[in-house]
């Protein structure tokens, strides 16, 4: 059809034409439709095929997926993991996946970590929940408590956990006020359940332990009576947390580990010589000692300290970080049978502290005792800076020396050369530390790769 392009009436013959063509398009159009429609639909048939299928493949992939091929017992050890890592919800979310998961999860010692934050919503229902899902699994307990937190709710909290007291392996304490601890040790001890299983304790808090807090008024915090040997009998490990050394708790004589850790605080607390003496006086049976300081502590060091020292038969490692003075305190210390020393100067006074090398000297002539020699077989020095002179000494000592760690220490290639095996003579028992076999120098700047290199070639001669 062709239509004239300048303004008129169109034609009738026009018209009919015009009308034919839009009624073959509109016929087209409905057709076009259609098939649109068709398509659509098997479009929408086909999808829901493909779901089918993939629903199927879901399923049989699932017959050799790897959870149904590790044993239910393996699988519940990697849940116990996720949730020593600090995943505590891990339990709840695994048992959701699948019905294998959902089997091992069914484990007890999945549940065993009970973690109670006290700020937290429905803390008891969930804590109830664990707990009976737990059975009568060993329990690791960690029990946190701000200073919002009143008294009753605390108790109720505590009440809660010592009806499981006997299945108790592990008990985690944070809190930010002194009389949640003091609650702590009266619950304790007026249980009558025994804590056999209970292995290891820690304790940390924010405020300082010698300070009255919440009308405390100085009484003491007495854990020693509360978990007595009688009472927890195989409490091991103690681990205490806090910005000064605690003078106003006792702890349980029977533990053998102490990790002490003392924090950061914005009051200057004194470290009292005195404090740490009387600490490990009540606790003879220690094996493992760590005192660990803040990277910058202020507080004065107050060698206060009793002058028969303290005599710990049993202790085989030393781990000491702190500042400089601290280690006046290794002339009080009594440590025959010590097999592992480890010290770090937390300051950086970029040159050698003459006070260490007696103190250390000492520590290392008393170990052992005076007929016969030292029993140390592994020394750590960081950032610990001794004279020629006191290097040698400390060397001579250590007979049964067989690994030695030097971070950032200012040895020498003469102080390393007496390390060589026959330095002395032409035999190899004439070197001092015969039986060093292990030597690890860090940041040492003061000493050079041929000095290193002599010392092992000495050493092993017939393999270089």
């Amino acid at each position: 059809m062709t239509i004239s392009v300048f303004r008129r009436e169109p034609t009738a013959a026009e018209i009919a034409e015009a009308e034919t063509e839009i009624q073959t398009h509109e016929q087209t159009v409905a057709q076009l439709t259609k098939q649109i429609q068709s398509l659509h639909t098997q479009i929408t048939s086909l999808r829901t095929a493909q779901a089918d299928h993939f629903k199927a493949m879901y399923r049989h992939k699932g017959v050799i997926t790897l959870a149904r091929r590790i044993p239910p017992e393996l699988l519940a050890r990697i849940f116990r993991i996720c949730v020593k890592d600090g995943w505590y919800m891990a339990p709840a979310v695994v048992s959701h996946v699948c019905s294998q998961w959902r089997e091992a999860a069914r484990s007890p010692r999945v549940w065993s970590r009970i973690y109670l934050n006290l700020d937290d919503c429905n803390a008891f229902g969930r804590t109830r929940f664990w707990l009976k899902m737990a059975s009568h699994a060993p329990l690791h307990i960690t029990l946190i408590s701000t200073w919002k937190i009143r008294a009753p709710l605390f108790l109720d909290a505590m009440g809660l956990l010592l009806r499981h007291a006997a299945e108790w392996k592990s008990f985690t304490l944070e809190v930010d006020l002194l009389q949640h601890m003091q609650l702590v040790a009266l619950c304790i001890d007026q249980s009558s359940t025994k804590f056999h299983q209970l292995k290891r304790m820690s304790l940390a808090s924010l405020v300082p332990f010698e300070l009255n807090v919440d009308n405390l008024d100085g009484v003491t915090i007495d854990l020693a009576g509360a978990l007595s040997l009688e009472k927890a009998p195989n409490l091991v490990h103690l681990s205490v947390t806090c910005n000064a050394v605690p003078t106003t708790v006792t702890f349980p004589s029977q533990a053998q580990v102490l990790d002490l850790t003392i924090t950061e605080s914005s009051l200057r607390h004194p470290l009292s010589a005195r404090s740490i003496i009387s600490l490990l006086t009540s606790m003879p049976l220690l094996t493992h000692l760590r005192m660990s300081m803040p990277l910058e502590y202020e507080g004065e060091y107050i060698d206060d300290g009793d002058p028969d020292g303290v005599t710990l038969p049993n202790l085989i490692s030393l781990v000491l970080y702190g500042p400089t003075n601290m280690n006046g305190l290794l002339y009080q210390l009594h440590i025959p049978s010590l097999r592992r020393l480890h010290l770090r100067s937390l300051e950086d006074r970029g040159f050698r502290q003459d006070p260490i090398g007696p103190s250390l000297l000492h520590l290392i002539r008393d170990t052992g005792g005076y007929l016969s020699s030292s029993s140390i077989e592994t020394v750590e020095l960081y950032d610990i800076d001794l004279s020629p002179q006191y290097f040698a000494s400390c060397f001579a000592a250590l007979p049964n020396l067989r690994e030695l760690r030097l971070h950032e220490c200012s040895i020498s290639d003469a102080t390393l050369r007496l390390l060589q095996a026959g330095f002395f003579n032409q035999e190899a028992s004439g070197c001092l530390c015969p039986k060093l076999s292990r030597i690890d120098l860090r940041w040492c700047t003061n000493i050079t790769g041929r000095a290193v290199v002599d010392l092992v070639r000495s050493r092993v001669p017939n393999r270089l």
